[in-house]
């Protein structure tokens, strides 16, 4: 890699200015120059805990510009590792195996090849400047999505009009620079985004929270917060929930109605019985009954240990794994403790018949792809070898 100037020589003076007389003087290059052989030797070589604190901030900026080298390397190496034609109808092979060598997600191996198929040939400067540390990554998709479907001409003249001029401002001249290139293509966006609408599920197993993830037209989206605004915003005296808590609560109180559930606390101004004057959540819901699939140790069952069980293949704690299992209907994944070996379940054709689905699902509890964790309740049971209905 050849060394290069800095993105702009005010900036150049400003961190210039910043790590004047503190002794940094051979980390300078991580400051002054595009990240480079040099200075990834220097990154590798670096011990935080032995040097200034002033000389370890120049190292931490130059560790964030060198990720941005990396992206680029990256994208550059999957679209070359990309370039034969793919057969539409198959798994992408490609993304397949980067995600199982990495443990990346499927589904987000996939974006990024896909990605590196669509930017290393049609947005070349882009690339480059993410290269040379002057764009970020998420700022080369947010080009590469505002660009989808104009010709490669008009592509190309909204690249040239928003990358120069680095990190700074980059959503305001790429909008300025759609706008300009091509006036229709925003409102056409705006379309086929109503066609996009998407509410996706997150969870975080080991903090024990969930949630869900809402996304579509600005005014539909406004439309939905209106509503759940308008029930949260009533606080009645005594209530002591946040908004947030109230909001939230206001979407429980559907999701139940809707699932002919008996009404619980939401909405309630009963407070917490803490004694120390901090407000709790106000009490529970009640339990639901659902029907949903538990995967429980024995010994945890029968208070022999505080093993984690599995809801729907996400880890549950395991006094929660036992409210469960008596406040819901549920169908009962008894595993050996220590193998996870399935014990017991409670409850000539491709298709599998309902034991046997439950048997698999509940000895797998995850899909079996190296680097997924989807709950094996959502996934589709398959060979390992291939099924074919004729020789």
């Amino acid at each position: 890699m050849q060394l290069r100037a800095f993105r702009t020589e005010a900036h150049h003076e400003i961190l210039e200015h910043m790590f004047e007389h503190v002794g940094v003087e051979q980390y300078d290059e991580l400051i002054r120059c595009s990240p480079s052989e040099a200075s990834f030797l220097l990154l590798l070589r670096a011990d935080p805990q032995a040097i200034s604190p002033e000389a370890a901030m120049a190292v931490g900026i130059g560790a964030q510009r060198a990720k941005r080298t990396l992206d680029a390397i990256e994208l550059k190496a999957l679209a070359r590792a990309a370039c034969r034609p793919r057969d539409p109808k198959v798994p992408d092979e490609v993304a397949s195996e980067f995600s199982a060598a990495t443990g990346m997600h499927p589904s987000t191996a996939s974006h990024r090849v896909e990605l590196a198929r669509s930017v290393v040939a049609r947005l070349p400067l882009a690339v480059k400047a993410l290269d040379a540390a002057e764009i970020t990554y998420r700022q080369l998709e947010a080009l590469d999505r505002a660009t989808a479907g104009l010709a490669d001409e008009q592509a190309a003249e909204v690249e040239a009009a928003c990358v120069p001029g680095g990190t700074t401002g980059f959503p305001r001249r790429l909008a300025a620079a759609i706008a300009r290139v091509a006036p229709d293509h925003a409102k056409k966006k705006a379309e086929q985004n109503r066609s996009q609408r998407t509410v996706d599920n997150w969870s975080d197993p080991a903090e024990g929270v969930a949630g869900f993830g809402l996304q579509g037209p600005l005014d539909l989206v406004a439309l939905i917060k209106a509503a759940i605004d308008r029930k949260a915003k009533n606080r009645e005296p005594g209530d002591c929930r946040t908004l947030g808590t109230r909001r939230f609560d206001v979407v429980l109180g559907w999701a139940r109605r809707a699932l002919g559930l008996e009404p619980g606390d939401e909405g309630s101004s009963r407070t917490s019985s803490h004694t120390d004057g901090n407000c709790g959540s106000c009490g529970r819901s009640g339990p639901a009954v659902l029907p949903i699939n538990v995967t429980i140790p024995l010994t945890t069952l029968l208070r022999l240990s505080d093993q984690p069980g599995e809801l729907d293949g996400m880890p549950l704690p395991a006094e929660a794994a036992r409210e469960l299992a008596a406040d819901a209907r549920w169908r009962r994944w008894i595993v050996e403790p220590v193998s996870g070996a399935l014990l017991d379940i409670g409850s000539a054709t491709y298709r599998p018949h309902a034991a046997l689905d439950r048997s698999v699902r509940g000895r797998d509890r995850t899909c079996r792809f190296p680097s997924c964790t989807q709950p094996s309740v959502r996934c589709d049971l398959d060979h390992t070898v291939a099924f074919h209905t004729e020789d």
